[in-house]
């Protein structure tokens, strides 16, 4: 499970996505969670919303490499 959230998100504050987090793990279910500082709801391509939220499609992309669940991406 990949996780992203802002930290201003005010519909998903980031403590229930930490929460949810831990129920992942609790489970033995892999899992990553990126908390933006400069973010609130949704992320689009994150263009206009702060440097390391504007990564989150590559960092989605590297744990879907390292994950090996899909080697297709460029």
């Amino acid at each position: 499970m990949f996780i992203i959230n802002g930290l201003q998100d005010k519909m998903t504050p980031a403590a229930n996505c930490l929460k949810f987090y831990n129920a992942l793990l609790e489970k033995g279910i892999s899992s990553e969670l990126h908390i933006y500082a400069i973010n609130e709801h949704g992320f689009d391509f994150g263009l206009g919303r702060g440097y390391s939220v504007s990564m989150w499609r590559e960092n989605f992309i590297a744990w879907l490499r390292d994950m090996k669940i899909d080697n297709n991406f460029k």
